[in-house]
């Protein structure tokens, strides 16, 4: 009879297992649908058709038009501004040391990542619960920011040419981070970019730096039949590059 008993028990746990993990699974997301390369260029336009202010980092933003500036959208829909305004540019300086003598910026936004650019302010983490395998995660806290790469990236200048040609990646701080974001559906390039970027200026002097999304939040994620486990969770997003003309 204990054998029995046993046996039973345990038929009811992996029942309980499949169960959990086909109902979860069967809660996915409705998946959106596919914007076409016209669509999102016409998106990232109304964006500068609105004059929306544009975020240059946490703390500075341009309201458009400005003087001594431009911005448009490139054929394949990235978003480009680029300015010698003396007032943005002392922000940047003041704000970091990476722009200390500034006399040109351009700033070069993914098509992707355009509206989330210019709504970042606006973010908020996922609430509630998501799920992945037999797995639970749910976000306690966090924040995201607009950042300058702290690492410069290889260019080539020939004559007034600007030409940069790179792979961008996107960095997790651990498993638990990468893991979250796929759970919760983050809209991250978590394959990377690559950039094939070139522009003219009269400068000698030009450094390039990523622009990133920086994720920075506590999750707990709950395995079945475990104890909660939560971490700190860090994620750098490639978003774009900034070139620095001094």
């Amino acid at each position: 009879m204990n054998k029995k008993i046993v046996a039973i028990l345990a038929v009811l746990l992996v029942l309980a297992a499949v169960i959990w993990i086909v109902f979860w699974e069967v809660q996915a997301k409705e998946i959106a649908p596919k914007v076409t390369q016209a669509e999102l260029i016409e998106s990232n336009k109304s964006w500068v058709a609105t004059k929306t202010p544009l975020p240059l980092t946490e703390n500075i933003f341009v309201n458009l038009p400005a003087r001594d500036s431009k911005i448009s959208v490139t054929n394949s829909g990235d978003l480009v501004f680029e300015t010698s305004n003396p007032n943005y540019l002392k922000q940047l300086a003041d704000e970091n040391d990476q722009f200390t003598n500034i006399k040109e910026y351009r700033l070069l936004i993914f098509a992707d990542k355009v509206s989330e650019y210019f709504n970042n302010s606006k973010y908020r983490y996922p609430t509630g619960h998501a799920h992945a395998g037999m797995s639970d995660y749910q976000i306690e806290s966090g924040i995201r920011e607009i950042d300058s790469g702290k690492e410069s990236l290889p260019l080539k200048q020939s004559g007034q040419t600007v030409i940069v040609k790179n792979s961008l990646a996107t960095d997790y701080s651990n498993d638990m981070a990468k893991d979250a974001a796929k759970a919760f559906e983050f809209d991250i390039l978590d394959q990377g970019v690559t950039v094939d970027d070139q522009f003219e200026t009269a400068y000698q002097h030009v450094t390039a730096y990523p622009k990133e999304f920086y994720y920075d939040f506590n999750v707990t994620k709950k395995a079945f039949f475990l104890l909660n486990n939560m971490k700190e969770a860090t994620i750098t997003e490639p978003v774009g590059i900034e070139y620095v003309m001094k």
